[in-house]
């Protein structure tokens, strides 16, 4: 390529005029097309505007675009030259952006056209390009009349690099929403080539930023003080622009589009995240927030922001992080916190506590298919009480399933019961119950809990059964003659129909002992322990709950989920009604007619009905007919568990007269402890005042695995007792307010337990365990 070069632009402005009336050599005089390089943008302008007053027509190329974001149409611009008169002139307007930027086999096919076009076709076409020497070299380097210096030299003003302003064009398929400062939004290709054909604009503004579908064919480079930067994707941006190391498959192009948007000066992943998600830095938590379908645009683009950020800053450890290894497709997520479980190498209590905090908050309680599918395959109900929570009945129903074969073959440890009070709380409270100033009850309950969950008696509920008998029974004072003592002006009765002292630990475990105090004394039943008989609630204006007592008299019970639904009636519908006569309440009692049996249900010790009487309730008790004489009991060594009661014969274990069906899984009338002991539980707004200190927060166990907690209080007690999961410990006084207590047959780990004195719950007291010498580390459990 030749160039004739001029010292100012008003010498190649004379040179053409010249040229336009008398042609310089035979190369002039031949070929129409007169390349400019002009590099300023004032000369620009001043060419521009010469041309403008000397070409009989002007081809803008931004009119040949056919919409805002299209390339022009050359072939229009083409019939336009040959449309016009063999001596008209014309100016191609914007070629130099179009050469910049479409590869150069797009840009040959209309050149191929004008650079050999004679003067026989038209007199003058004048092609001004902006700073594209090296672009017009490469593209004249294929012509051989070019190399053989036979078409016209191009025309070029002399240019010193300390007058060039850099001019940056950004090209994207987005446009930030925040256009930095000085950068001028062009939204399309249109507006780029009309930018050129005033030259004006230019002068004002050096950086630009180029919005166009077409970003994937414009190429990338630099060239005389004039830079194009493509991004190809939002992702490409982003990857440039923020470091983001970020696989291109974690998003779609529209996420990917979004977060580029809104990106802005000085942007750094974090920043950027941190500001769309209002949150000051990373945290789990993040995640959790935002994919609530109650939040807005729960399902949007923050749902995936707040997923990818947790991709990329969620430290090693967590159980998120194992979720979020599992996979790439936001889609399959919650599925993968689901069964992230499955794989951990080493499973611990803070993993268990956090996947179930994650799918809660997740908001997908329905575990998937392949969940089910790899629960099977485990063995050990430990291992499956593990990955299981209490969001589902079948869940809870499994729990149960696990906790009764754990019950049944008594593992060596308790882990699986710290287990239990994360996986399902409701049935932890269950078991672990709630302690009472009588030994025989709480030994009693406490095996009667564990028979209820294995679903069959167990020796020791059997053993302690066979102790019951008239003369415990007729020790406890009746329900009637402790309410009567009650001030029904100042507190309120509430009756839940069927509530036995089984259910009070489920009951106190949902009440603050940091905001109330609890008292529970034991009472009988009226007997038979029927409703009718028991009813003291008739003649009084006291709340009354059904609910206990119609599930266990359904004649579709079934364990264990009629067991699931008694433990969800007592939750979610007795402990919220204390809640709310609590909130409007100094103190209120709790109170019930009589308790239930499951296993006097579905005894089959049968004794025959006595002549005369007719048996009712299942045969928990007999009565004789209104007007009936009693008959004679000839042979009393068949009746030895009944209770003789006026005109009624009441059962006192698990043997039931013939001649009445039971209508459901669990019965009443009888005089088991279950059955007829029942709970006047008074409830009182305010704690004790008594503050309790953990002087040892972490307990050594010595070689025999004993250790010793001390824990001292802010006011003298009589004789405490620390409940830990099933296990009492008896306090010893050390002086000044402290006790200590002898632990043992504890693993290490972390410990929560209740302080009892005087049948009083003081409230919880949490501490560690370990080994001496053991190096620290989690328990794990074998999947």
């Amino acid at each position: 390529m030749t160039e004739c070069q001029f010292d100012s632009v008003s010498e190649l402005l004379n040179f053409l005029a010249v040229d336009l009336e008398h042609t310089v050599d035979n190369r002039y005089g031949r070929f129409a097309t007169r390349f400019i390089l002009v590099d300023t943008f004032e000369e620009y302008s001043v060419l521009l505007n010469w041309l403008r007053n000397h070409c009989d027509k002007v081809l803008n190329l931004a009119d040949f675009c056919s919409g805002d974001d299209v390339f022009p149409m050359l072939g229009s611009v083409l019939e336009a030259l040959n449309a016009m008169e063999i001596d008209a002139t014309a100016c191609i307007v914007g070629v130099s952006e179009f050469m910049r930027l479409l590869p150069t086999k797009e840009v040959d096919k209309f050149f191929s056209k004008l650079v050999e076009r004679e003067t026989a076709k038209n007199r003058r076409i004048y092609l001004p390009l902006f700073r594209g020497r090296e672009l017009l070299s490469q593209l004249l380097e294929g012509y051989d009349r070019v190399v053989y210096k036979e078409t016209p030299d191009v025309l070029s003003v002399k240019v010193f690099n300390n007058q060039l302003k850099d001019i940056e064009l950004t090209v994207a398929p987005f446009a930030q929403r925040n256009v930095q400062s000085g950068v001028k939004l062009l939204n399309g290709v249109r507006e780029l080539f009309a930018l050129c054909s005033n030259q004006g604009n230019v002068q004002r503004s050096t950086r630009f930023w180029l919005k166009t579908k077409f970003a994937e064919i414009v190429k990338e480079g630099a060239s005389s003080h004039y830079t194009v930067q493509v991004y190809k994707s939002a992702w490409d941006f982003l990857s440039d622009k923020l470091k983001l190391v970020a696989e291109k498959n974690l998003g779609t192009d529209e996420q990917w589009t979004w977060l580029a948007e809104n990106v802005e000066e000085d942007d750094d992943f974090d920043r950027l995240a941190s500001r769309l998600l209002n949150r000051k830095k990373y945290s789990g938590e993040v995640i959790n927030h935002f994919w609530r379908g109650t939040v807005k645009n729960g399902t949007g683009p923050e749902r995936w922001l707040s997923w990818l950020w947790a991709k990329l800053s969620e430290p090693q450890g967590s159980y998120l992080r194992m979720a979020l290894d599992m996979g790439d497709d936001i889609n399959q997520f919650e599925e993968n916190v689901a069964l992230a479980i499955f794989d951990a190498n080493e499973l611990t209590f803070d993993l268990i506590k956090e996947r179930k905090k994650l799918l809660l908050d997740l908001g997908s309680p329905n575990l998937p298919k392949l969940f089910w599918e790899k629960y099977n395959k485990l063995e050990k109900p430990e291992s499956k009480l593990a990955v299981l929570t209490d969001f589902t009945d079948k869940e809870k129903c499994e729990v149960v399933r696990n906790v009764g074969e754990l019950l049944k073959i008594k593992p060596s440890g308790e882990s699986w019961i710290r287990i239990l009070e994360i996986t399902y709380p409701t049935l932890f409270n269950y078991l672990t119950g709630f302690l009472l100033d009588d030994e025989f009850a709480n030994k009693y309950f406490e095996n009667y809990r564990k028979s209820r969950i294995m679903d069959c008696v167990s020796e020791e509920h059997a053993h302690l059964l066979q102790e019951w008998n008239q003369e415990k029974l007729w020790l406890y004072d009746t329900r009637h003659s402790v309410l009567e003592k009650v001030d029904k002006q100042s507190e309120e009765i509430i009756w839940i129909d069927a509530l036995g002292l089984e259910w009070l630990g489920v009951i106190v475990g949902s009440i603050d002992s940091n905001d109330y105090s609890v008292e529970c004394k034991i009472v009988r039943a009226e007997l038979p322990t029927v409703t009718m008989r028991n009813n003291e609630w008739k003649d009084e204006n006291e709340f009354v709950r059904y609910d206990l007592d119609e599930n266990a008299h359904d004649t579709k019970y079934v364990f264990p989920e009629s067991f699931v639904k008694a433990l969800d009636i007592i939750e979610d519908k007795v402990n919220k009604k204390l809640r709310e006569e609590l909130h409007n309440s100094q103190a209120l009692i709790l109170t019930s007619d009589h308790g239930l049996s499951r296993f006097a249900a579905i005894s089959n010790d049968k004794v025959p009905t006595p002549d005369g009487y007719e048996a009712q309730r299942g045969g928990r008790y007999a009565s004789l007919p209104k007007g009936a004489s009693k008959s004679r009991i000839s042979k009393l060594e068949q009746y030895s568990d009944v209770i003789g009661n006026g005109d009624e014969l009441i059962q006192l274990r698990y043997r039931n007269f013939t001649g009445s069906a039971v209508h459901g899984g669990e019965i009443h009338g009888g005089a088991s402890p279950e059955e007829v002991l029942v709970p006047v539980m008074r409830i009182v707004k305010g704690a004790l005042n008594i503050k309790l200190t953990v002087e040892t927060p972490e307990v050594e166990l010595d070689m025999k695995g004993r250790g010793v907690l001390v824990i001292s209080s802010s006011a003298s007690l009589d004789a405490p007792m620390l409940q830990i999961m099933n296990s009492p410990f008896y306090g010893n006084y050390e002086g000044e307010n402290k006790w200590s207590f002898l632990l043992e047959g504890l693993r290490d780990g972390e410990y929560s337990g209740s302080l009892y004195d005087n049948r009083r719950n003081l409230g919880g007291v949490k501490f560690v365990i370990k080994k001496r010498g053991a190096i620290e580390r989690s328990d794990d459990f074998d999947f």
